[in-house]
């Protein structure tokens, strides 16, 4: 049973129905999160979007489980290592591949005309 189910007893009739509205939001941001994540997966290891979406969603699972059994604080642990790492690997790579200080872009690869 969902969330608004248990909550129409106990709440006015017109409450019910907005928390079945955020459940519904609820599901379309974690299913955009799961799209979002398969086709980054794509993009920068070429993995199908099926197994991206898989992978993704499995990657969701674990943080909410470490979440349910291992509480809030352990959590946000783990989510701010995740930002952090994240963090070092933008800065490793403004380190090792500089932008150009004049604005203009640098291809990944020289394309030359003969």
């Amino acid at each position: 049973m969902s969330r608004p189910g248990p909550c129409a007893s106990g709440y006015p009739i017109g409450a019910a129905d907005v928390l079945g509205q955020a459940e519904l939001v609820a599901m379309a941001t974690d299913l955009a999160e799961v799209i979002g994540g398969a086709i980054v997966l794509h993009l920068l290891f070429g993995l199908p979007l099926l197994t991206g979406a898989v992978l993704a969603g499995a990657v969701s699972l674990v943080l909410l489980l470490v979440q349910d059994t291992r509480g809030q604080r352990r959590s946000e642990r783990v989510i701010s290592g995740l930002l952090l790492m994240f963090a070092f690997g933008f800065v490793t790579s403004v380190v090792a591949s500089p932008p150009d200080p004049r604005g203009r872009p640098r291809a990944a690869v020289s394309l030359s005309v003969a």
